[in-house]
């Protein structure tokens, strides 16, 4: 699941410009329901993020790493982790 939302991104689903600006970020998961973003740290080397009530989290972390890629021309890995709360912590790395 993770790989084909990263494709699926990849393939020209969604705009850089979303990814750039963290509010818009932020608005494009929430309305797709994957949940409130409360932490994001981006750079050319990682991303970092934490998202509240994440729901459909294999989406989110797909859309992350895909959008991530994009933006910076790399083919990165992805790790993620789920609070007992339904938090979930995603780190992406070029």
């Amino acid at each position: 699941m993770v790989e084909a939302q990263r494709r699926f991104v990849m393939g020209g689903a969604y705009s850089i410009e979303e990814f750039k600006d963290e509010n818009q970020f932020r608005m494009l998961l929430a309305l797709r329901g994957m949940g409130n973003v409360r932490e994001i740290t981006i750079s050319s080397k990682a991303l970092f993020m934490r998202i509240d009530n994440a729901a459909n989290h294999l989406m989110a972390v797909g859309m992350a790493q895909g959008l991530f890629d994009k933006a910076y021309g790399t083919q990165s890995r992805v790790d993620w982790e789920i609070s007992q709360n339904g938090d979930l912590k995603i780190e992406v790395a070029a």
